[in-house]
């Protein structure tokens, strides 16, 4: 967000703000155009820049097949932004931000950046990106509703006990006892269980400890104030970088709201420790006043510390084991609630179908070679 980098703040709306965003879109098309070159002025001291028009295949699903243009391929644009400072003789990872059918805008505009997002210090941002059809999803009501419609289905929920042991015969799972002492059969486990995914393979016989690391990422809630900012902010700041935004933890219709705040330390904090502390939350402040400094008088509520759970490959661990019928689905690095659904299904084809299906092929508990994700 400041400082001389290639790095960019996002931001997301709600659904009320996006018609007139796409409205602007084409009637400022020539305000676009200048905007490209400013990219050029602005960063050409950093980064090697251009711009692409690139085309892949057709899309796979078209309403109408038979349709004029319906086996056309794709066609768009493409920013390439490379660091002038790196070995241009080494490798480097490639960072890639895919359309993925969601519309994006980029502008270095601040007068339209201090629209996007009211009480922003401009004098050090260089450009943003403005995704206005974004969305999101609070994963607690997600899974409440998930497990509501699942128990409707016949699915049985068991709370309040731990899983103590877990049955192999023949290296195959037979099933789990409970800390309670109860027996459950079954053929299939699957281990999601976040930061304590290491412990619950040991009791398969699995050893990951020397696989996967646990760092600490931290959190701050706000006191309550009237609802008025609209956007997700994410600040790419290199070293203070964080995101927050200001949610309706009251319901849907409630007037006022607290900044929830995420913050991504330089330097990881490994192990289980989830005591917050001042050195993260003093960072979480400082990125939030960098770009709103109207904030500096609310007031924090509370902060708090969970894990992240992943690899050095960045690939997540998804999908069989060397034990019939333990599988994984571990090591997401924080993104595993946005992950669920695709895992979940493959996870589910994977056992019906007795292959490992595509999506999760390169998530093998063994470290994949030559190939990396990064993920923050």
């Amino acid at each position: 967000m400041t400082g001389r980098t290639a790095a960019l703040p996002r931001f997301t709306f709600s659904a009320a703000a996006c018609a007139e965003t796409a409205l602007s879109w084409f009637e400022n098309w020539d305000e676009k155009k200048i905007d490209d070159g400013l990219f050029f002025d602005r960063m050409g001291d950093v980064a090697y820049i251009d711009k692409v028009y690139m085309y892949g295949p057709p899309p796979a699903k078209v309403k109408n097949p038979t349709a004029m243009g319906a086996k056309n391929p794709v066609k768009f644009w493409s920013y390439v932004f490379i660091p002038k400072h790196i070995d241009l003789n080494k490798k480097y990872p490639l960072l890639v931000l895919p359309h993925g059918g969601v519309q994006a805008d980029f502008t270095t505009d601040v007068k339209q950046i201090a629209k996007w997002l009211p009480g922003l210090n401009t004098s050090h941002i260089m450009g943003a990106v403005f995704f206005p059809e974004s969305g999101g999803a609070n994963p607690f009501t997600s899974a409440y509703n998930i497990a509501e419609d699942a128990k409707k289905m016949g699915v049985e929920f068991i709370i309040g006990d731990e899983v103590a042991d877990i049955i192999i015969e023949n290296n195959k799972v037979k099933g789990c006892l409970t800390a309670s002492g109860l027996k459950i059969n079954c053929e299939h486990i699957v281990n999601a269980a976040g930061s304590y995914a290491v412990r619950v393979s040991k009791m398969a016989g699995i050893d990951l400890a020397g696989d996967v690391y646990i760092d600490r990422h931290e959190s701050l809630i706000t006191e309550k104030m009237p609802m008025w900012l609209d956007a997700l902010v994410v600040n790419y700041h290199p070293e203070l970088s964080g995101y927050w935004q200001q949610k309706r933890m009251e319901g849907p219709d409630a007037l006022e709201g607290e900044i929830v705040a995420c913050f991504t330390p330089t330097k990881p904090l490994y192990g289980f420790n989830t005591h917050s502390d001042i050195y993260c939350l003093s960072r979480m402040a400082q990125s939030i006043l960098l770009c709103q400094p109207n904030l500096e008088n609310v007031g924090i509520v509370r902060s708090a510390a969970n894990h992240y759970v992943g690899r050095k490959s960045g690939i997540a661990i998804i999908g069989p084991t060397s034990v019939h019928g333990f599988w994984m689905n571990i090591a997401h690095q924080g993104h595993g609630f946005m992950c669920a659904p695709g895992d979940a299904y493959a996870l589910a084809n994977s056992m019906v179908t007795g292959k490992v299906h595509p999506w999760i092929q390169n998530c093998t508990v063994e470290e994949p070679k030559n190939i990396s994700e990064t993920m923050v």
